[in-house]
């Protein structure tokens, strides 16, 4: 009876503290409006993109050297075709996703970017379709729907039938949702990789480094970042993209995947909130309607 008390009490324990885990993601990845901003205040998001891309890889590279030996990262290419498959799933999901949105917060309205960048888990439902031929339920289904109506409501402002639905930031809107299509593809893509999650990161972020310093040198100059962008630097590279990496991993192995999965959508809560307090930015019905429907669209089609 005793042994039986101990394991109850020793489960609830590793439950809870995996929720504290998760919550802490949570707090750390809803910054990330918070720090683009502040961050490309006087820099360009290619510039932004590499020096916290180099950051997350030297975060994750001194992760890697404490748990294993660092030729682990050489040694877990197969082949030079799962090099370049890598290769592309790097650039996906830590480069252009990154890209994109970071260029999103900074020309466009904050809250507008938060709501298109939490699409991802709806199309990460309609590329599992296409790709691994996933079956779709209705509740899936009814998902979508709702996620894309979220979506429409925010581009238009819910001026549906405003003969001009067009207004001056399309343009960013529309690589934002690319952005965010593309974190979808490398999701569904890396969902059946059998490799060790802190490596393959640590692998992605150093094609990031690579990729944003090449975008950067084409675009704009090489140049050290400025001291008021250093701070923001610092806590998306090691924090926002490195350490919260291994806190969420270690938070998995201990709760369910669908109480993870309903935490996560407290992250774009948190992120409007900042961005209000912080940034002032205009918040409408409209806005806590598109929210709304796309995080109860993600929980649909994430349970």
């Amino acid at each position: 009876m005793n042994f039986h008390l101990l394991l109850k009490n020793y489960r609830m324990y590793t439950q809870k503290f995996g929720i504290i885990l998760c919550l802490i993601c949570v707090i750390l990845w809803s910054l990330i409006p918070v720090v683009a901003k502040i961050g490309q205040i006087n820099m360009d998001h290619h510039s932004f993109l590499f020096w916290s891309s180099l950051t997350s890889f030297l975060t994750l590279f001194f992760l890697v050297l404490l748990k294993n030996n660092p030729k682990i990262i050489i040694n877990s290419i197969k082949s030079l075709k799962e090099g370049v498959y890598l290769i592309f799933l790097g650039l996906l999901g830590t480069y252009i996703y990154y890209l994109l949105l970071y260029y999103g917060y900074k020309t466009a309205n904050g809250i507008e970017v938060l709501i298109l960048q939490y699409t991802w888990p709806i199309f990460m439902v309609f590329f599992s379709i296409i790709f691994f031929q996933e079956n779709i339920s209705k509740r899936k289904l009814l998902g979508l729907i709702i996620g894309f109506l979220g979506v429409f409501i925010a581009l238009t402002k819910g001026n549906f039938f405003h003969p001009d639905l067009i207004h001056v930031n399309t343009i960013s809107m529309f690589l934002v949702i690319l952005g965010s299509m593309c974190f979808a593809l490398f999701s569904v893509l890396s969902k059946n990789l059998k490799k060790d999650a802190l490596v393959l990161n640590t692998f992605y972020f150093f094609i990031a480094t690579i990729a944003s310093f090449l975008s950067m040198n084409a675009f704009y100059q090489v140049k050290l970042p400025p001291q008021n962008a250093i701070i923001s630097i610092l806590i998306n590279g090691c924090l926002v993209n490195g350490v919260s990496y291994v806190i969420w991993i270690e938070g998995l192995k201990r709760i369910d995947t669908y109480i993870a999965a309903s935490i996560v959508f407290l992250t774009p809560i948190l992120a409007a909130l900042y961005l209000i307090i912080f940034f002032k930015e205009p918040f409408s019905f409209i806005y806590i309607l598109s929210l709304g429907l796309v995080i109860f669209s993600g929980l649909l089609c994430r349970i």
